[in-house]
């Protein structure tokens, strides 16, 4: 068994923290309620608001376990922690301000408690008006910059190792001929 440098200790800790970033808040439906002192709050995951961003995320997580088990196609993590990167930055990128004419019925449920104000999947827009607001939420941020930090970690940690039993190449100085 490979031993644990500190870099498949970073790696798999950043992997964790873009897991439990995962499940924070990445979008938020908020909406004023009929007293003069209501607002509501509906927020959604990674997982829940967007299919792309759910797969960004296994895409990640993938590299990170491929990483941590295998030395085989090394390329392999750095190019998919990138690439959920990539997908996550994408989709932030589309989420464009809700059409006025559509009014709040583009953004609505089809039932529930919250009928008109939650989160719908995939449908993300951005929209502030007085009592009504869509955005994305702090998780995001924090997942993305993550995701980035796990990307820069697993470029790091891809330096070849020999194989067990081989001493690594010592760099030789240059000499000067005289």
């Amino acid at each position: 068994m490979r031993a644990w440098r500190w870099q498949n200790l970073a790696v798999g800790g950043a992997g964790l923290a873009v897991l439990v970033s995962s499940l924070t808040p990445w979008y938020v439906s908020g909406w004023a309620g009929p007293g003069p002192d209501d607002y509501h709050t509906s927020t959604a995951n990674a997982w829940q608001s967007s299919t792309w961003w759910s797969g960004a995320v296994l895409i990640a997580l993938l590299a990170t376990g491929w990483r941590l088990l295998t030395h085989r196609l090394a390329w392999l993590p750095p190019l998919g922690a990138l690439l959920g990167l990539g997908i996550v930055v994408w989709i932030w990128s589309r989420i464009g301000p809700m059409p006025t004419t559509l009014g709040w019925a583009a953004s609505a449920p089809d039932s529930g408690p919250d009928f008109g104000y939650g989160v719908v999947r995939d449908e993300l827009v951005r929209l502030h008006e007085p009592g009504r607001d869509l955005d994305t939420g702090w998780g995001l941020y924090l997942g993305a910059a993550l995701l980035g930090l796990l990307t820069l970690l697993l470029v790091v940690a891809h330096r070849p190792t020999p194989p067990p039993g081989v001493a690594p190449r010592r760099r030789v100085p240059p000499t000067t001929l005289h």
